[in-house]
């Protein structure tokens, strides 16, 4: 089994994958996983169980794939989950001495499986990848100026030359090309869609899996397309939404009274993909006492503050406890406002 770790920071990496995932279709199962150091030690056993439980599910789109060529059977499928692992990591690396230990704990766990590392970063502790490279077991391709595509293709990779200006696109986040801003827009949606809610990367991971395989069956993807829609709309609404913040709201009239305004902003049954960090910052440049953000995704509710004035994380830590109760939190809030000294 071929799995491929990947900075999840780094979208450009889809057409990475891709290619590893052709060069490896009718030999291996692959298994993708977006993750940082510290949480390839944490999460290990977890992502174990996830394994088998997907197994039967991704047997069934190599069907879908694959299907008049040679087919892999449902207990080859597990014997290739129970059998030794070959790892792939692509631009994962580790940005503190804490990260350091965990690639380091990773590694000696896995010692004879790595069998290729890929990174751009170029700022490694030297006596850290000095141990690294002793292993004469896995082939290292770091290198600052060249991008992992760029070094994939080197080692012998077949890569299309189109893929390369449309990674350097995604890395950059630039759009010169239809395929660039297709693929920008449904990972931007997925991201703030992340963003809204609790899911951590899920949407995100789901659409950059979708792109991969886009790139891999060449067959158009209709989640990215359900996302890149999303995404349009959002936009197209957005300055819309922004004229609905006021201050003339009858829970806040005292505040607004002595000088103090309280914007607020409330928002029904939303996109998902609406950016509602970019509403925020607006907002609290309005008003910068406190800006309310009152909204409501897929009817899971949400409350969203900032203010500039008052210290937001320790007026986080003294209304935790009624974040749920809007009849408690919007009188304690204004109080807040009122109450505070400059």
């Amino acid at each position: 089994m071929i799995k491929i770790y990947f900075n999840p920071s780094c979208p450009e990496l889809a057409l990475s994958v891709a290619a590893i995932m052709k060069s490896y279709r009718q030999k291996h199962l692959i298994l993708l996983i977006a993750s940082d150091p510290w949480q390839m030690v944490q999460y290990e056993d977890e992502m174990k169980k996830e394994v088998f439980l997907e197994a039967e599910k991704i047997n069934n789109e190599v069907l879908e794939i694959e299907a008049q060529e040679n087919l892999i059977p449902d207990n080859q499928i597990y014997d290739d989950l129970s059998a030794d692992d070959k790892i792939i990591l692509l631009n994962i690396h580790p940005l503190n001495k804490e990260e350091s230990e965990y690639l380091i704990n990773f590694f000696e766990k896995h010692q004879g499986k790595i069998k290729l590392w890929v990174d751009v970063y170029n700022d490694w502790d030297p006596h850290v990848l000095r141990y690294l490279k002793s292993d004469e077991t896995c082939k290292f391709l770091f290198d600052e100026n060249k991008s992992v595509l760029q070094m994939l293709k080197e080692y012998g990779f077949k890569i299309s030359e189109e893929l390369f200006q449309l990674s350097d696109e995604l890395r950059d986040g630039t759009v010169k090309t239809d395929l660039a801003a297709r693929y920008i827009a449904a990972l931007s949606a997925a991201c703030i869609t992340d963003n809204n809610s609790s899911t951590g990367i899920k949407n995100y991971f789901d659409a950059f899996t979708s792109v991969v395989n886009e790139i891999f069956t060449g067959e158009r993807n209709a989640y990215l397309d359900e996302l890149v829609a999303d995404f349009l709309k959002a936009n197209k609404q957005m300055p819309k939404i922004k004229k609905l913040a006021t201050d003339n709201h009858k829970f806040f009239t005292a505040a607004k009274n002595i000088g103090r305004p309280i914007g607020y902003l409330e928002l029904k049954n939303i996109n998902p993909s609406l950016d509602l960090s970019e509403l925020l910052e607006y907002g609290g440049e309005m008003f910068p006492w406190l800006f309310i953000i009152n909204y409501n995704i897929d009817d899971g509710p949400g409350v969203l503050f900032t203010s500039s004035k008052i210290p937001i994380f320790e007026l986080l830590e003294r209304c935790k406890a009624i974040l749920g109760d809007i009849p408690s939190l919007f009188p304690f809030l204004e109080q807040e406002v009122i109450n505070f000294k400059e």
